[in-house]
């Protein structure tokens, strides 16, 4: 069975059927390891595998990796069928993987390597003291007339999922393949009152919210869990 894998494969699962249509092959491979094409904060795997598919083969044509937008060259589909509508998630992704790796001439792998992630941080620290919470009851209200919301005694490690960072990533690039890892570098452990005006598919509006409120985010190094694609000859180590 492949390593890392998520429970969730509701989306491309009915009766022992696995059907996913226009996806990169990164994303395929994604599906295949972990049930999703891409990972969001509130994922268990978050933190720890990233998204950045690596492709050591001697050939990079034959695996297009997906670093614009979407068009008809470097999406794909698949779909698989089973005989026993029962066949479990894990079953199902194990044949996706095998077929992955027959049609298309590769082998992979989970590997630990280093990875570019965006670091949350302390910009201006007397800014993010005010953000600590007056102890309201906590809750998070999207606005009627604007984008944003406002968050009331959240827990600090819950504000990337809340802030919508992750959704404008994918929103900027227009694909799920390697999309930097948000890692919180804070070292804040108490909850917060904000009012964050951003509209989530604005990258821009959020990085301007979140220097409003302190808070940047900056290029870094981490070592993540990486799906490995390599020639079927090659041991994919680097």
């Amino acid at each position: 069975m492949p390593e890392f894998t998520l429970s969730d494969f509701s989306s491309f699962k009915n009766n022992g059927v696995i059907q996913a249509i226009g996806f990169s092959l990164s994303e395929l491979y994604f599906i295949a390891y972990t049930g999703k094409p891409g990972l969001d904060v509130s994922d268990s795997l978050y933190s720890k595998m990233s998204t950045k598919v690596f492709a050591d083969i001697k050939d990079l044509t034959l695996f297009p990796l997906n670093t614009e937008k979407r068009t008809s060259q470097n999406t794909f589909a698949y779909e698989r069928k089973s005989p026993d509508k029962s066949t479990s998630v894990s079953v199902l992704q194990e044949y996706m993987l095998a077929d992955l790796n027959r049609f298309l001439g590769f082998k992979s792998e989970i590997q630990e390597r280093d990875v570019e992630v965006l670091n949350l941080i302390i910009k201006d620290a007397k800014k993010v003291k005010k953000l600590k919470s007056k102890g309201s009851e906590r809750k998070v209200t999207y606005y009627d007339d604007k984008p944003g919301n406002r968050i009331v005694n959240l827990p600090f490690q819950d504000f990337i999922l809340v802030s919508g960072m992750t959704q404008s990533l994918r929103q900027v690039s227009g694909v799920n393949d390697g999309i930097p890892t948000i890692i919180d570098a804070t070292g804040i452990n108490f909850n917060i009152d904000v009012d964050f005006d951003a509209d989530p598919t604005d990258w821009q509006q959020v990085l301007e919210e979140l220097h409003k409120n302190g808070l940047d985010l900056v290029k870094g190094k981490a070592k993540m869990m990486c799906i490995v694609i390599c020639d079927a000859g090659n041991d994919g180590t680097q």
